[in-house]
């Protein structure tokens, strides 16, 4: 039999993970491929955006999420730079922090980031964050529903 594709191993999608810890890479993306999640764990912030211009332009990852604190980086720039990256808010950016406060809520939703969360980031997270965003899709299309109804 043939080598599974990455749609067959990771039916879930992609996620893409800034990890500025010293956690072992397999370690953080293991608990996500149990679950049919591709986790391209990335503790150099540059191979984000490596990983981003080699796969496909039709490939987007269902989630990014960047840490706060990255040595030698600023997650903020980091955050600033994807946002830039995906301009329609069409990847959902998550940043993370070990001790999130309201003022790193503010600078991180500033630089681009859909919500701040306490690291690390966990399934729950994950279902929670890509759940807000479907009910936010949802609401989005009732709304323009409402607009092009012909009251006339």
């Amino acid at each position: 039999m043939g080598q599974k594709s990455a749609k067959e191993k990771f039916p879930n999608g992609s996620i893409m993970i800034v990890d500025g810890s010293d956690t072992d890479k397999e370690a953080i993306a293991a608990p996500f491929a149990e679950k049919g999640y591709e986790a391209i764990v990335c503790k150099d912030p540059q191979r984000v955006f490596r990983v981003l211009d080699i796969r496909p332009k039709s490939w987007k990852p269902i989630l990014i999420s960047v840490d706060m604190i990255v040595p030698g980086h600023s997650g903020f720039e980091i955050m600033r730079q994807l946002a830039k990256k995906f301009p329609n808010k069409e990847v959902p950016l998550l940043m993370t922090s070990r001790h999130p406060t309201g003022e790193d809520l503010l600078e991180a939703t500033n630089a681009g980031a859909h919500d701040l969360k306490q690291a690390p980031l966990t399934l729950e997270m994950l279902d929670e964050i890509l759940e807000k965003i479907e009910v936010a899709k949802l609401k989005a299309e009732v709304g323009d529903m409402v607009f092009k109804i012909d009251y006339t």
